[in-house]
């Protein structure tokens, strides 16, 4: 029995190791910059695989979007991109650094551009994006343009689960982030903040 359940692990994670090279394959022929050391648990959606550049020993999970309108995408070596995260550069470049990990379904959108710096930890369901929606009360909101400015995160810093991050803002580095905020401004290095809207409760000392 356990001989076995040795050679039903063994053929199971060379599928998985197949698999994975199948996936890396499918964006090189895209035109991605994709090494082989890329791991990728599922078909990666890219609108436009020429402007992805991945570099060395990166994960993707299943269920991952990358939108790219004339915009590049980059990420960073020994980054995790987990299960259902989209990516969407939408007129703005996204960068992400290296080791970083962006948790599931959390969704960036870049219209200036996001960077996003190394050892940063993005919990799940976050959002980042770098637009707003224009609110002006002589026009229709829907028919109103966006308002747009690049968002900065920069090195060792923790977004907690559920955050909002808007336009403009620059997280400085070490900074935390608590759980089910929303940052509507620039955070100074190694400060937690908290709230929406965010607000700082202490230092990292």
């Amino acid at each position: 029995m356990r001989i076995y359940n040795k050679i039903n692990n063994l053929v199971s994670r060379i599928l998985t190791w197949l698999k994975s090279k199948i996936y890396v394959l499918d964006l090189r022929l895209q035109g991605a910059t994709v090494p082989w050391s890329t791991v990728i648990a599922g078909r990666v959606i890219v609108s436009d695989a020429q402007l992805l550049t991945v570099f060395s020993n990166v994960s993707i999970g299943k269920q991952v979007r990358i939108t790219t309108e004339l915009s590049r995408v980059q990420i960073g070596e020994n980054t995790q991109l987990s299960n259902n995260v989209s990516l969407d550069a939408m007129g703005g470049g996204i960068s992400i650094g290296s080791n970083v990990l962006i948790n599931t379904f959390t969704i960036i959108t870049a219209w200036s551009g996001v960077t996003i710096g190394d050892d940063v930890l993005v919990a799940p369901f976050c959002h980042i994006t770098d637009r707003n929606h224009g609110v002006c009360k002589n026009k229709l909101i829907r028919d109103q343009s966006g308002i747009s400015r690049p968002i900065y995160v920069n090195d060792d810093v923790w977004i907690g689960s559920s955050c909002v991050i808007l336009q403009g803002v620059q997280i400085g580095n070490g900074a935390v982030v608590g759980a089910n905020s929303v940052v509507n401004k620039s955070i100074d290095n190694y400060t937690i903040v908290a709230g929406t809207p965010a607000r700082m409760i202490g230092k990292r000392e």
